[in-house]
């Protein structure tokens, strides 16, 4: 597989870009050109705002959750070797989830190389058997200003609500964040790298986060995705203090497949006087069975200080990139 096909399949125009100049291969000459518009590359002083073509995506949700309603996964609590039962309204339940999702993208051409970058997402999931509904919605405006040799400063603002699963609780409030992306050449492929700082201002604590990421196109392998997080302690919050993530996107079969590895740390909440903290390592494989369709099945271990909330599960979906418009 050449390197250029891993930097398509990695979904980021900058590095499609970069790997097709870098490898040139027959016929890409048009697509470069694409993507370079798309990137303001060839906007020039008194062009003014150049709207790109907006896209609109439409698609289903289908998927089999064992904790849809984000409960107790336990059934009892140990307490100084006093055993109390967990309320059966509070446990973990298991059902299918159905619903949609959508979601919207303009990007316009301000100067040479600097594109402004608005966004709506939005996803509605129903389980039907035990009556849980979640929503998630997410707008933001991202700035890409370009500085020189590939180098772009990412400034972003915005807005997101969600149903968090993990902590049973509503997520409602603005982040803003400020971060580098660095496009570059190895002897074994063509690479993104980024940084960013996140400031999250919610409605019940504010929290300070830093993030790594490099996404990188390899002959003969794919797009490797990888990434890492240090989040801000919030005293009195269960939320996730560092993770770490590993995907590798490429043809298997000739369909193209993914394979995910994630862990992740969260602590800040006490339970009963004891300090809370979970770790979580997940695994999930996918394949796209037709255009846009993907099947994937999981597996989850949640390892808490509060035995209560140990936890192992299996997950199944079938995800649909949409009906764009």
């Amino acid at each position: 597989m050449p390197e250029w096909r891993g930097a398509i399949l990695s979904s980021s125009q900058r590095l499609m870009l970069f790997s097709l100049l870098k490898t040139r291969p027959a016929g890409s000459l048009s697509t470069q050109k694409l993507i370079a518009n798309r990137l303001g590359l060839f906007h020039r002083p008194g062009d003014g705002f150049v709207f790109g073509k907006p896209r609109l995506t439409l698609g289903p949700i289908l998927e089999y959750d064992e904790n849809v309603n984000g409960g107790v996964p336990g059934d009892s609590i140990v307490i100084d070797q006093q055993s109390f039962a967990v309320n059966k309204d509070t446990r973990a339940k298991a059902a299918f989830v159905i619903g949609a999702h959508t979601s919207a993208t303009l990007s316009m051409a301000y100067d040479e190389g600097s594109t402004l970058d608005l966004r709506f997402s939005a996803a509605l999931r129903h389980a039907p058997a035990v009556d849980v509904t979640r929503t998630a919605v997410r707008m933001s405006a991202c700035a890409n200003e370009y500085l020189s040799h590939w180098n772009w400063l990412v400034l972003c603002g915005g807005y997101k609500y969600d149903d968090a699963r993990d902590t049973n609780d509503t997520e409602e409030g603005r982040f803003g964040s400020v971060g580098l992306r660095r496009v570059f050449a190895s002897s074994f492929g063509s690479h993104e790298a980024t940084a960013t700082l996140t400031k999250d201002v919610l409605s019940d604590y504010d929290k300070l986060s830093v993030s790594a990421s490099m996404l990188s196109a390899i002959q003969g392998v794919g797009a490797l995705s990888l990434s890492a997080t240090w989040g801000e302690r919030v005293a009195g919050e269960n939320t996730v203090t560092r993770s770490v993530s590993a995907s590798l996107v490429r043809p298997i079969l000739g369909q193209s497949s993914r394979v995910s590895l994630g862990f992740y740390e969260s602590g800040g909440e006490n339970f009963f006087g004891i300090e809370r903290r979970d770790r979580t390592v997940s695994f999930s494989i996918s394949r796209e069975v037709r255009e846009g369709l993907w099947i994937g099945i999981g597996a989850r271990n949640r390892d808490s200080t509060a035995d209560v909330y140990d936890e192992n599960e299996m997950t199944i979906d079938a995800s649909f990139t949409g009906w764009r418009f």
